[in-house]
């Protein structure tokens, strides 16, 4: 409950942050004593403040605990005194229907009105810090105000119609809020992926370097050098992040930058979920994705928002009048971690910050695949591997389609090059023997031809055939 200063509850929290502030400083400066406030670790990483703790003495250690028990205590106790003068408040309505609505839609508003007042005069960079759009979140709001008239549900728990009426007093505050409805999600019915040449070296681990690396963005011709834009992802900042599997960025990345790319252009939302993820990388609206599944997915995310991506576009810029800006500079996906809620369940998400860089630079060359999101769920299990396999199928036979007239081209895709992408090979660990390697590669091939078979139920190819070399099935050939 929002509770107003007075002279005796003044008193009441002066008496306790004296009390506490006293034996605070007397901890703190105990600690002080017993180690030299130089003697602190330059780096701030988690590693070298544990390892500095533990290079302590018993007895600083003891104070220091000491020090950090004052303060939870300290927190604890005003918590107790809040409550405490909470109820002496509600007390005062004497039990009066009539009063503890009215007390009720005062507090709702009142609370309504703070959120508004902190966020209008937040301080530059207080953004950074707090999440103020999460804060007014409608759902988030309505969860706040319950929990701050608790006491007055409490009061009517054997009176249906005054919850109600509680109930009505709390969305009614809400909806005359004037705040603008955050729209979660709305669920896209195309994927998109960016198909230039960068995004293609992205996720090969090719352009892992704080050193720019040219990528040939316009090929050389007869009275031309090849044009090259300058490319680096520097994931530096990954150091000191807990992460599983390589730091560069790799094709399961992909899938979750595509998909993130997707709910953001096509769904339309900033808020998004790993939840909301999968079901766009698997096309399965409504489905939920396994622990292990948004252990994964969240791997991704942290790498995606720690993975600073610079492209020097000028020289291309110079030749294509499409390519309008020379500079992009951002985290591949530019967001941060918050928490929101969907149909009064509090989920993890992301809030995307900025148009992802890489689909920045490749919408202005109109070098952005579609998909009609159905393409997406085939019968195949939706794993790691499979998501992979997929993601790479159809950006090959979008390239194929949009390049028919180009002999150069060719309608064929090569296991081997399926095997390459899947990291697939006698380095897995899983893999320790030709047999094991010859039943992976043939779990491969079926999840292919399941695929294929899907992709050509929905119209995307017209059929395929195996192509067979030297009496071995090495590949698929396309027909559209």
């Amino acid at each position: 409950m929002i509770i107003h200063p007075n002279n005796k509850n003044n008193a009441r929290f002066k008496a306790l942050d004296d009390k506490y502030d006293a034996l605070i400083a007397e901890a703190e400066a105990k600690a002080d004593s017993l180690r030299k406030s130089d003697d602190e670790p330059r780096e701030k990483s988690s590693e070298a403040v544990e390892e500095w703790i533990k290079s302590g003495s018993e007895a600083w250690k003891e104070a220091r605990r000491e020090y950090f028990r004052l303060l939870i205590k300290k927190d604890e106790d005003r918590r107790k005194l809040i409550d405490e003068i909470s109820r002496e408040e509600f007390d005062k309505l004497n039990g009066d229907k009539t009063k503890i609505l009215a007390h009720a839609k005062r507090q709702a508003k009142e609370l309504i009105d703070n959120r508004k007042y902190v966020k209008n005069n937040a301080s530059p960079g207080a953004s950074n810090f707090i999440d103020f759009d999460s804060l007014l979140d409608p759902q988030r709001l309505i969860h706040d105000i319950k929990e701050c008239i608790r006491l007055h549900y409490e009061f009517f728990k054997d009176d249906p119609k005054s919850i109600e009426e509680l109930d009505r007093i709390v969305i009614d505050a809400v909806d005359k809020s004037g705040i603008e409805q955050i729209i979660i999600a709305k669920y896209p019915t195309a994927f998109l992926t960016p198909t230039d040449k960068i995004s293609n070296k992205a996720f090969e681990g090719t352009l892992n370097s704080s050193e720019k690396i040219g990528v040939e963005v316009i090929k050389k011709t007869k009275n031309r050098e090849p044009i090259y834009a300058m490319v680096s992802i520097d994931t530096t900042k990954l150091k000191g992040i807990t992460i599983s599997g390589k730091e560069e960025l790799t094709p399961y990345d992909r899938e979750v930058h595509d998909a993130i790319v997707t709910l953001y252009v096509e769904g339309k939302t900033i808020y998004i979920t790993p939840n909301m993820i999968y079901q766009a990388m698997t096309g399965r609206h409504g489905s939920h994705c396994s622990k292990n599944q948004e252990s994964m997915i969240n791997n991704s995310i942290t790498k995606l928002m720690f993975s600073h991506v610079i492209i020097d576009a000028a020289a291309e810029a110079a030749i294509d009048n499409r390519v309008t800006r020379t500079l992009f500079d951002s985290n591949a996906i530019n967001a941060k971690r918050v928490s929101i809620t969907i149909n009064g369940k509090e989920s993890k998400a992301i809030k995307i910050l900025d148009t992802p860089i890489l689909f920045d630079y490749a919408q202005q060359k109109n070098q952005i695949g579609r998909f009609n999101m159905k393409l997406l769920d085939t019968p195949n299990n939706k794993n790691e591997e499979t998501i992979i396999l997929e993601g790479y199928l159809r950006r090959r036979i979008l390239a194929m389609r949009k390049s028919k007239d180009d002999s150069k081209l060719s309608n064929s895709i090569k296991y081997e090059t399926v095997y390459k992408q899947l990291d697939i090979s006698f380095s897995d660990e899983v893999i320790r023997s030709e047999a094991a390697l010859r039943k992976k590669k043939l779990k491969v091939r079926e999840s292919v031809k399941k695929a294929l078979d899907y992709f050509k139920k929905e119209g995307f190819i017209k059929t395929y055939s195996e192509t067979i070399t030297k009496g071995v099935k090495d590949g698929v050939s396309i027909s559209f």
